[in-house]
């Protein structure tokens, strides 16, 4: 095996053998849940292996007016439970539509008490207004680090995840891979290869757990770091991002009714969504009319057939259907392509600037600056055969406004 594998010292952090980011990346591909998902990029974690990233500003709400408003008063009263939705020192218009006049009224909101606002007017015409049920909108600021003024903007607030790093040990005695290398091993002609292989699929199927049910846990002397998994993220307690199935069967109208939600909290039509569903949901989904689910495409990974949910409100793209037997069976979510990446740790220079360990495969030699995926020699010298560690550092980054990601509760399938 000397003469094919390099002979290396016991295991140090410059004890790198090779990157398999791209192995890992087509394992990740062929996964059915994971190959909608983009590796986007690398981040660098401080001693606690924790990052963040700015979340995307407020989305967009609405209140409604529970009296008329009155030109120059300097209030707005909302329903009962609507100043909950608003702050101090957001941006706020009132729309009137009727025939041919369009009207917009603008205010800066100073302060609230309860469901009255006391409000500074900024634009438009200061008009009276009957309330009939009229919408007070808050205005979705774009600008960050704006100069103070009469529309100042939020500042983006930060979101968090960990690092957490996946390995598995491989250890091959010197005589089966002699064997192995001379055809003694039927259908095996590198048994280390094939070691390597069978290891890299463990550690994407443990990924695939983190990335869906992860315990966010911050490092210890006795505790690795573990990532948030999109749980976390996803499954709030505001109504806003979910719809109630009330004990019922999932239906298409109530991932319509999601889909609804999602797009008037301000999902774009350029977001792609997908909907994670439990086994039994899936068929549910399946046997609903054929004029609403549709097998868009083959995947080209495995060849399977990929159905998608038509939602109802036009100009909308298919939502692609995928099932997992870890989703409960109680809920369904229905996430933003566009707005989940999986992010790999930055390499240290020795990872990335490593020479290629002869006998690897040449396909993971190559480079690969996210370097999340590495194999280290860590046999002690002298012992027979070799002992490799294949390690992979990796996390999510979700970016969680209620209008990109949403949930279906309280099924019963």
């Amino acid at each position: 095996m000397a003469d094919t594998l390099q002979v290396i010292p016991e295991y140090t952090a410059a004890n790198v053998l090779a990157d398999i980011s791209p192995l890992l990346v087509v394992a990740m591909a062929k996964s059915p849940q994971l190959n909608w998902m983009q590796i986007n990029g690398s981040v660098r974690g401080d001693q606690t292996r924790l990052f963040d990233w700015p979340e995307l500003l407020r989305e967009e709400t609405t209140g409604t007016l529970a009296s008329n408003y009155t030109a120059a008063s300097g209030t707005i009263v909302l329903t009962g439970g609507d100043g909950a939705k608003f702050k101090d020192d957001d941006i706020i218009y009132i729309e009137l539509h009727k025939d041919s006049d369009f009207l917009q009224v603008k205010f800066r909101i100073d302060s609230i008490a309860t469901d009255t606002l006391t409000v500074t007017h900024i634009g438009g015409t200061d008009t009276s207004l009957t309330a009939a049920s009229q919408l007070v909108h808050r205005q979705n600021p774009t600008l960050d680090n704006a100069a103070a003024g009469t529309e100042k903007t939020d500042e983006h607030t930060l979101v968090s995840n960990f690092l957490q790093l996946f390995q598995r040990d491989i250890e091959i005695g010197a005589k089966a891979q002699q064997l192995s290398r001379s055809g003694g091993v039927p259908g095996l002609n590198d048994l280390f290869a094939h070691g390597l292989n069978h290891k890299v699929y463990e550690i994407v199927r443990e990924i695939e757990n983190a990335i869906w049910w992860g315990n966010g846990q911050a490092e210890t002397a006795a505790i690795g770091a573990a990532m948030k998994g999109i749980e976390e993220f996803v499954n709030t307690a505001a109504n806003d991002n979910r719809v109630n199935a009330g004990a019922s069967a999932l239906t298409g109208g109530m991932i319509n009714d999601l889909v609804t939600k999602l797009y008037e909290r301000g999902l774009t039509q350029s977001d792609q969504l997908v909907l994670i569903a439990s086994p039994a949901n899936a068929r549910a989904i399946s046997s609903l009319n054929s004029d609403i689910i549709r097998l868009e495409r083959t995947d080209g990974t495995r060849g399977n057939q990929v159905q998608t949910f038509v939602p109802e409100l036009q100009g909308t793209q298919p939502i692609d259907i995928l099932w997992d037997h870890k989703q409960q069976d109680n809920q369904v979510w229905v996430l933003s392509k566009n707005q989940i990446d999986i992010v790999g740790a930055e390499p240290a220079p020795e990872v990335r600037d490593a020479t290629p360990m002869p006998g690897i495969p040449s396909e993971m030699n190559a480079s690969n600056l996210q370097g999340f995926g590495w194999v280290v020699d860590s046999t002690t010298p002298g012992q027979h055969g070799r002992k490799f560690t294949v390690r992979a550092e990796l996390s999510i980054r979700v970016r969680q406004g209620l209008r990109f990601h949403g949930t279906i509760h309280n099924i019963t399938p």
